[in-house]
């Protein structure tokens, strides 16, 4: 009876997704079992309460700001193989 109650009180939500990601989601979704919906729910969820807990311990800006250095950097080694490789090739 609970579910019912539960499924009655969900909202669409909509947003955009590259094909890649998608395939990226479906693939992870059927690995465990749930559909799409299901496992975006979980994914929001548990990113939700994460934050949450960040942010009561003042940590947020903090966390987007080493998230943002690790993209950097990720994209610099990417750039550095990328480089080393073209060098190589001459």
């Amino acid at each position: 009876m609970t579910q019912k109650k539960d499924k009655e009180n969900l909202q669409n939500v909509v947003f955009r997704m590259t094909p890649s990601e998608i395939e990226r989601l479906d693939r992870m979704a059927e690995k465990i079992g749930r559909t799409r919906s299901q496992f975006l729910r979980n994914l929001i969820i548990v990113g939700l309460e994460e934050t949450e807990t960040f942010e009561k311990f003042g940590l947020v800006r903090a966390v987007i700001t080493v998230r943002d250095i690790c993209g950097w950097m990720s994209m610099k080694v990417s750039q550095g193989i990328s480089t080393e490789m073209d060098k190589e090739k001459r």
